[in-house]
């Protein structure tokens, strides 16, 4: 099982919600999911929508990065094999 550290940046603002929403903070979950996704071998994709949970960034208020896309599927079962 692949394992790694993942380290907040504290001089940024972090929160934890469920919707996205106009708060001026990122959601710590969006950041999580993601990092998990290089843990278990993926790299950033090209999203032109931004939905994709490996997409190279989040803007703050965004929650989207918790639920995979198609793409984020794909490239997990491909980095499986």
């Amino acid at each position: 099982m692949p394992e790694a550290d993942v380290f907040f940046n504290l001089s940024q603002p972090w929160g934890v919600f469920n919707v996205c929403n106009a708060l001026d903070v990122f959601e710590v979950g969006n950041g999580i999911f993601h990092e998990a996704g290089h843990v278990f071998g993926l790299d950033h994709v090209s999203d032109p929508g931004a939905q994709a949970t490996m997409y190279p960034s989040a803007p703050r208020g965004e929650v989207r990065k918790r639920t995979l896309t198609t793409g984020d599927v794909e490239g997990a079962a491909s980095a499986a094999q």
